[in-house]
């Protein structure tokens, strides 16, 4: 990763507001996404700050609580302010299971639609900036292409915020298939929803055809006469980048 390497960030950058302002004021990452809204929604203080870290023109996209993606969360997960409802407190006292994890499906529908009014709450913060990019709904390998699934993504863009654009991410590659493709297509363009493909092997069919590829460049590093902040760090010069061009694109 970015921090494990020890290479792209400078050695005096250690906190973690700090590794979100650097990066976000790098030449080359233009947006980040929140994959832990996706395990607890958090709080509004917390996206206030990150907001604060990047420059206007950098986008945050925030990853949906994953109980909107049929998926079981556990109960400490959900919002407090929900957890310490009437509705919740008597779900919780009645519930036939003894798991510590609840779905969409179990929970009484005002408790839902709390979750959902938190959500929005935290992504209208980011969106107020102007710093909002797509809420991503990631759905996992047991979702897979048929009416009901379809009705849930509806239900899902229904809840989200209108003025929020939607992402999702089918992992199950069924949804591309010869026999679904056209039918994934029509139906997300028709409701205005983007596609986020996965390139995760476990999930994959086969090696896809690629069109564009990433070629990493070995970087010069800094000589010992310069300052040991920068001692460490790797530069790439232009000349390196303008002759590798010629020879990738033939």
């Amino acid at each position: 990763t970015l921090l494990k390497c020890k290479k792209f960030y400078p050695q005096s950058v250690i906190q973690s507001g700090e590794l979100l302002s650097h990066y976000s004021r790098t030449p080359f990452f233009s947006c980040v996404e929140v994959d832990s809204s996706a395990y607890a929604i958090p709080s509004v203080s917390m996206v206030r700050l990150w907001c604060k870290q990047v420059p206007l023109g950098f986008l945050i996209h925030m990853k949906a609580f994953s109980i909107f993606t049929a998926q079981s969360v556990p109960l400490t997960s959900i919002p407090r302010v929900v957890r310490e409802s009437s509705s919740f407190i008597e779900f919780n006292k009645t519930r036939a299971s003894s798991s510590q994890k609840t779905t969409a499906s179990e929970l009484p529908p005002d408790c839902l639609q709390g979750i959902w009014n938190r959500f929005n709450e935290v992504c209208l913060e980011v969106f107020s900036e102007s710093k909002l990019g797509f809420v991503v709904f990631q759905f996992q390998l047991s979702f897979k292409p048929c009416e009901e699934s379809k009705l849930h993504v509806l239900e899902c863009r229904k809840k989200l915020d209108a003025r929020f654009d939607m992402a999702v991410e089918f992992r199950d590659r069924n949804w591309f298939s010869e026999s679904f493709l056209s039918w994934t297509k029509e139906f997300l363009a028709a409701n205005n929803i983007v596609l986020v493909l996965c390139d995760d092997l476990k999930c994959s069919q086969g090696w896809p055809s690629l069109s564009q590829s990433l070629i990493p460049l070995a970087g010069t590093k800094c000589t010992s006469t310069q300052t040991s902040a920068l001692k460490n760090e790797k530069f790439y010069p232009s000349l390196s980048s303008s002759r590798l061009l010629p020879r990738v694109s033939t």
